[in-house]
């Protein structure tokens, strides 16, 4: 082997490992960018699981674990909303009121907030005050024991008391709810 071999061996070396030099600066830098999070899902069942993922869109996050939002749910952050500092994500029923606006608004009826505000009513809680007398008793004691006096007399006179019954009542549209 002449000098001109042994110059051209030795800059491959150097090209080759400066090649790995690189690639292993650019995988370290790489994985040092990558966010990873622990997300914790809550279902609208009320399960909760928790996940390890690099994503942070929700809707992303929820794909990636195989999570369907069916219509008739609401999902906090929504769908389109990056993942918050909390890291939490919650899938909701929504309520039926929520489910009715959606389906006019996909049929095509023209709603506008005002209308909907008009036909909302809200739910009034109300806390009634009942008062139930409470008949007392009379009590007599025999006096015919080695007495003359044989009348029966009231030891001590009764009095009605007053019991109070409090209760928290719900109306919507005038009416008692459950």
């Amino acid at each position: 082997m002449d000098k001109k071999d042994e110059a051209s061996i030795s800059i491959m070396k150097i090209i080759g490992i400066s090649l790995i030099f690189i690639l292993i600066f650019g995988v370290t830098v790489m994985a040092t960018e990558i966010d990873i999070r622990s997300v914790q899902i809550t279902m609208a069942n009320g399960y909760t699981m928790t996940v390890v993922t690099t994503k942070t869109s929700v809707e992303e996050i929820l794909e990636d674990n195989n999570i369907v939002v069916e219509d008739d749910e609401r999902v906090t952050p929504s769908l389109d909303d990056e993942i918050t500092d909390s890291n939490k994500i919650v899938i909701t029923s929504k309520s039926e009121q929520e489910v009715q606006i959606a389906k006019l608004s996909e049929s095509g009826v023209e709603t506008s907030l005002d209308e909907i505000l008009k036909s909302y009513s809200p739910i009034i809680e109300k806390i009634v005050v009942e008062q139930e007398t409470i008949p007392y008793e009379t009590i007599t004691k025999d006096a015919a024991q080695g007495s003359e006096d044989t009348k029966n007399k009231v030891i001590q006179q009764g009095e009605d008391g007053i019991k109070e019954i409090t209760y928290k009542v719900k109306y919507q549209n005038e009416e008692e709810n459950q």
